[in-house]
């Protein structure tokens, strides 16, 4: 009676001080949600991501309005002077001209290359030219010719249109597609990004979970350790039990304060790692976690390699990268190409002297009248720099290709490994929880014959430690589970909806 008295107030003893620790008194309670959330709001390289997003939609905004019409306005006042030699005693004439202008230029690009012009503008002038006119007698006297005011009214539309370089559609939209196809890229990456936080961040979670699963097995076992070893060295007292039993016990003791110590610094790193990927700037090792244990996830519906390859964010990534590639490269090369241009335009002038209405009446009725058609011709003289700019452009698609088709592979490869391991921690499940019972039942067998007297110490240690490591190996099978089936759900796109339904406001789209 006294002996299970003092094994009872051992083991009692042990278990108050195991649940009283101050550091996980103060432990901040995490759920999976919202770690889920918090890295989404938290997370530096997914914020990187979403910046990308923004700058790339930004420049799509930018390169769509670059067709639109430009208006320039111009506005001046010319005051000159310009010197003349002359015969005579006054060998420097001055002249003097003034001029006020006034125009007015509409341009617009067409999709298709076209540039169109149109402009309008009104010029005043007067001018002052000093001559001089010689005499009968050799005298010289200057005169000065005014000219003016007068009054151009001018009326001007053009168009040029490339017939090689510049010309057509995609040539013209070049860089609006590109932009485009860049922005499309930005949010497959960020796609990507944030699906795989989603699958880090509970990976992470539950590795913690697994830790502090482990730590509290093993806080257990330390605790019956230190309760048996109280018991031996009170029954050695009494001469009931051999000091070599006790050493077996102390033994034992320290065995587990060992591993227990190990199972504390797997607690503190994995919390740590939880933490970082959280986006955390401050000590996250008083954090815990809130679930008991994880559910047994329900089977992903559908053939998985086919959903994985049309589905998986890496594979929408690189498809996307594969896009903008063949955007640039069929432009790549077309500012290598000859110049081949054709330009024309009508004009109409009015011209009036101290006279306004004459001269815009003139300029109405087409009075002063001009027409110009023409082509340019600009010719490389080797194609060097546009065949060399076309192979570049043909390797970087060709690079673009063959990384879809290598990740197309990859995550086939990664389905089926995935697959195999949530099967197999399925199976891992079944044994483990078969394990643990037989574990038990041998552990209260031994420990009876170690009370009767019929069996060691050692053997009830053994039984021990057999019920920790089954203990150990269901919660380890729990979790791979569990990521197993977070690895699948990345690859087949079913952690994506969930992952941009949490990103801040406005960076979903």
């Amino acid at each position: 009676m006294n002996k299970n008295a003092s094994f009872m107030m051992a083991l009692g003893a042990c278990i108050a001080l195991a649940t009283t620790y101050p550091s996980e008194a103060r432990a901040e309670t995490l759920r999976a949600d919202d770690a889920l959330r918090e890295a989404m709001k938290k997370n530096p390289q997914l914020r990187a991501a979403l910046s990308d997003v923004t700058a790339a939609q930004a420049s799509t905004t930018r390169e769509s309005a670059r067709l639109d019409p430009t208006l320039t306005l111009s506005l001046g006042a010319t005051h000159t002077k310009s010197p003349s030699l002359s015969p005579g005693a006054s060998s420097v004439l001055v002249g003097t001209s003034n001029v006020a202008q006034a125009d007015a230029t509409l341009t617009k690009t067409l999709p298709w290359g076209t540039q169109l012009s149109a402009s309008v503008g009104s010029t005043a002038s007067k001018t002052a030219t000093p001559f001089v006119l010689g005499s009968a007698q050799g005298g010289t006297q200057p005169l000065v010719l005014t000219v003016g005011p007068g009054y151009l009214f001018t009326a001007k539309v053009g168009v040029t249109q490339p017939l090689l370089r510049g010309a057509g559609r995609d040539v013209t939209m070049a860089t609006y597609n590109q932009a485009v196809a860049g922005e499309t890229s930005s949010r497959r990456e960020r796609d990507r990004q944030a699906s795989a936080l989603a699958r880090d961040v509970l990976t992470a979670y539950w590795e913690v979970w697994y830790a502090s699963k482990s730590l509290e097995v093993d806080r257990r076992a330390r605790d019956t350790a230190r309760a048996q070893r109280d018991d031996a060295v009170a029954r050695m007292e009494t001469g009931s039990l051999a000091r070599a039993d006790v050493l077996t016990f102390e033994t034992q003791l320290a065995t587990k304060e060992e591993t227990l110590m190990q199972s504390e610094v797997e607690v503190k790193t994995r919390t740590n790692e939880l933490a970082r990927i959280l986006g955390r700037d401050r000590d996250a090792s008083e954090l815990s976690i809130a679930e008991q244990d994880p559910e047994v996830p329900a089977d992903i519906p559908g053939e998985l390699v086919s959903r994985a390859l049309a589905s998986a964010p890496e594979v929408a990534t690189k498809q996307a990268n594969l896009s903008l590639t063949e955007v640039q490269e069929r432009t790549a090369a077309d500012s290598y190409r000859p110049r081949l241009d054709l330009d024309a335009y009508v004009q109409s002038q009015g011209l009036g002297n101290e006279d306004i209405p004459s001269a815009f009446s003139q300029f109405a009725g087409f009075g002063v009248f001009s027409a110009h058609v023409g082509l340019t011709l600009e010719l490389p003289l080797t194609g060097t720099r546009r065949q060399s700019e076309a192979s570049r452009a043909r390797a970087a698609t060709d690079t673009a290709r063959g990384n879809l088709a290598a990740t197309r592979a990859d995550v086939a490869t990664s389905v089926g490994t995935s697959v195999q391991k949530r099967d197999l921690a399925r199976r891992r499940i079944e044994l483990a929880n078969a394990s643990a019972g037989y574990a038990r039942d041998q552990l209260a067998s031994q420990q009876a014959l170690f009370a009767s007297g019929s069996g060691t110490a050692l053997q009830v240690i053994q039984a021990q430690d057999a019920v920790q490591a089954a203990s150990k190996r269901l919660a380890r099978a729990r979790a791979d589970l569990v990521q197993a089936h977070l690895a699948l759900s990345h690859l087949v796109g079913g952690l994506l909806a969930e992952a941009t339904a949490l990103l801040p406001s406005g960076d979903s789209r």
